[in-house]
């Protein structure tokens, strides 16, 4: 095990951030980018997260962007200021990135060149087939 896990202790869903831990989605995907050995991503259908193994795990991740919808659910009393004393020190590590949903692929394909492909909801929706006529007896 790395000094990193080691520091992280065992179970890590105790010492991760909670924008990471609850989330109603689950990690589906690890990414390695060839430039940066100590970051991955840990990706998930609407999200990705950006790990940084120098750094040490913060309480609070950042979440870009900070106005997205699904980031106010996060937004509780004393999260700001948590959030900018970890920025002071240089804590902000395990930043999450909400900018693409619906994500069917995300990979790097070159030093510090990153491909997503996304089908977002709406044409996955549009291309359903219309709704069956329901007759409803004894009306």
């Amino acid at each position: 095990m790395s000094d990193w896990s080691l520091a992280t202790g065992f179970p890590m869903c105790r010492s991760l951030p909670r924008e990471l831990t609850h989330r109603p989605e689950c990690m589906e995907r690890l990414a390695f980018d060839p430039s940066s050995p100590n970051k991955f991503l840990m990706a998930g259908n609407g999200f990705f997260c950006v790990v940084d193994l120098d750094r040490p795990v913060p309480n609070h991740s950042d979440i870009y962007p900070p106005n997205h919808v699904k980031a106010k659910r996060f937004k509780q009393e004393g999260y700001d200021k948590v959030q900018k004393m970890d920025q002071k020190k240089g804590m902000n590590n395990m930043t999450i990135c909400l900018r693409y949903g619906g994500m069917l692929f995300l990979d790097f394909v070159g030093a510090n060149e990153m491909v997503v492909v996304e089908q977002p909801w709406l044409s996955v929706v549009n291309s359903l087939p219309d709704a069956l006529e329901r007759k409803l007896y004894g009306r």
